[in-house]
């Protein structure tokens, strides 16, 4: 009895995987998926702006289809040391020259700098402004430094300018920074000890 139930398991899920309908159906590519492994053949199919499905998806429905033969379907690639923010401020959100090289994402506040703080101002500003690709803020090392110490930024900071600059790096992770860019050949950053 429960070979038999596991067989009509099989049955519905394959039933309703015949019965998907995709946006975009991407056929017969070589997947590299990131991991390291060697590409593999399959079917991609996307929904909205997600990959829902990777495998065999032969019998779906799709609004396109795009024949990858003889072609590699990869995951986006990330730009992972970039200075685009005021392009995409400027109205050049489109950015091609990232685009059709197959980046998705961009890295930004690099080199130790958040040019618009909070970040949260930062995101909103750039959300309005519209990017085609994902952006990954992060808190900047000098900002933050420069914010807690002033002008006199040429020496070691003391133990309440430390607290302070924790502080500041908590608020912007909290405003949607992934993490702390430093640029250590950099004024303020190259004055800060361990």
């Amino acid at each position: 009895m429960r070979a038999l139930a596991s067989l009509a398991t099989t049955v519905v899920v394959a039933t309703i995987a015949t019965a998907q309908e995709y946006d975009l159906v991407i056929r017969g590519g070589r997947v590299l998926d990131g991991s390291g492994n060697p590409f593999f053949y399959a079917d991609v199919g996307v929904r909205g702006d997600r990959i829902v499905a990777v495998g065999d998806l032969s019998t779906t429905r799709s609004a396109r289809f795009i024949d990858a033969a003889g072609k590699y379907v990869t995951p986006g690639f990330f730009a992972m040391h970039e200075h685009i923010e005021p392009a995409i401020l400027s109205g050049y959100g489109t950015l091609p020259n990232y685009t059709t090289q197959g980046f998705t994402t961009a890295i930004i506040d690099a080199d130790g700098r958040s040019p618009v703080w909070p970040l949260s101002r930062q995101r909103d500003t750039l959300t309005r402004a519209g990017s085609a690709l994902n952006l990954v803020m992060m808190v900047g090392h000098g900002t933050v430094r420069a914010m807690a110490m002033g002008q006199d930024v040429e020496r070691p900071a003391t133990p309440a300018e430390i607290e302070a600059m924790k502080a500041l790096v908590r608020r912007g992770m909290d405003d949607g920074g992934f993490g702390l860019s430093t640029g250590l050949e950099y004024n303020p950053m190259r004055w800060a000890k361990r």
